[in-house]
């Protein structure tokens, strides 16, 4: 089994992802924890769980599992586990997360420049204009070196929405600018 084998994957977030996410911290306490339930199990003649590789990914963590009992037993397990604060988590579709799947599209968003640093702000706006874009998993980032525009990572679906929009979507009442960084816009679908 390739360690690409999406059906051997499992994605764990926080409940409240994609606002809330794991932090390294959480994905190093995560490996710990299923570690030790997996010993646990194998204490009571349970054998055969494995996890082959554990990853964080930009607030997620990606557990691989050696085969598809584990994957079934970390399946049934996720939802009963707690982060350390005490809060849940659940597992998610690989194309929820940004980048999951192939699914990464970067982007330039053109905003005025007293705008880059208020991203809450600016994703909000955006979806509440533009009926139909949905912002709330958008990554932004800061360009550096750069004094306008900030750097985006949307899906496919943003995509489609963004082109009926002419990739002008409305901010502020203004048309603002989105050009697709990559994979080139020829490169998409839709």
């Amino acid at each position: 089994m390739a360690v690409d084998d999406i059906e051997m994957k499992t994605v764990v977030v926080p409940v409240g992802y994609p606002k809330e996410r794991l932090r390294k911290f959480d994905v190093i306490v995560l490996k710990a924890l299923l570690n030790t339930h997996i010993g646990f199990m194998e204490e009571k003649g349970i054998t055969g769980l494995a996890i082959q590789r554990l990853m964080d990914r930009k607030g997620a963590a990606i557990v691989v599992c050696r085969n598809r009992y584990s994957k079934e037993w970390l399946d049934s397990l996720i939802p009963q586990l707690k982060r350390r604060d005490g809060r849940d988590l659940r597992i998610a579709d690989l194309k929820e997360t940004v980048g999951g799947g192939g699914g990464e599209i970067q982007a330039i968003l053109w905003v005025p420049k007293h705008y880059i640093n208020d991203k809450e702000y600016l994703t909000k706006t955006l979806a509440k204009e533009n009926p139909g874009l949905e912002t709330g998993h958008w990554v932004i980032k800061s360009r550096k070196n750069k004094k306008t525009g900030v750097q985006i990572y949307i899906n496919q679906d943003d995509v489609s929405c963004l082109k009926k929009l002419n990739m002008e979507p409305l901010f502020e009442r203004k048309r603002v600018k989105v050009e697709i960084a990559f994979p080139k816009i020829s490169q998409i679908n839709g």
